[in-house]
């Protein structure tokens, strides 16, 4: 699982850099990846937050 969420970031680029390019073109291609890139890099870092607090309160 550690192994994944390594590649979310990577993976979710590409995927938006690819359908930013079939929907937008070039531009399209530019803010899918950056878009993709973020949430990529978002939700590792909420899931390693919301695991971190349950287990304070455990």
């Amino acid at each position: 699982m550690l192994a994944l969420g390594c590649l979310f970031p990577v993976l979710l680029a590409i995927g938006g850099a690819m359908i930013g390019a079939m929907l937008g073109g070039n531009t399209g291609t530019l803010w899918g990846g950056i878009g993709g890139l973020a949430l990529g890099c978002a939700v590792p870092a909420i899931m390693l937050f919301a695991l971190g607090s349950a287990r304070n309160k455990r």
